[in-house]
């Protein structure tokens, strides 16, 4: 049986729109934070970092969003937002995972 196209599968591409949109956020914004430094000084991943930094800080200064602001150690008792960090971690691990999720879903026999 030949895979059905994904286009004649809208459930699947809902759920393939949701994942890589999920999944660009997640690399970008969300685990930001456990870049390592040796990344960050590297020429041009330097820009992108700071650009993306920058639209976090953005995002921190008008939100005033706790969370986000625990994730970078901007809050005043950080020991309250200890499983931010955890969380950052997690985020990570399912990244990995949303990579053969998205293949799963293209590739899926309707």
């Amino acid at each position: 049986m030949t895979p059905k196209p994904l286009s004649s599968r809208p459930l699947d591409l809902l759920y393939v729109v949701f994942f890589v949109l999920h999944l660009i956020i997640t690399l970008t914004i969300d685990i930001l934070p456990l870049w390592p430094a040796s990344a960050q000084t590297l020429p041009v991943i330097k820009d992108v970092y700071n650009a993306l930094k920058s639209v976090s800080y953005d995002y921190m200064t008008k939100s005033k969003d706790p969370f986000a602001l625990a994730s970078w150690g901007l809050v005043q008792h950080e020991w309250e937002f200890y499983f931010m960090k955890i969380f950052l971690y997690m985020e990570l691990y399912a990244c990995c995972h949303l990579f053969s999720m998205l293949r799963v879903l293209i590739d899926c026999v309707g």
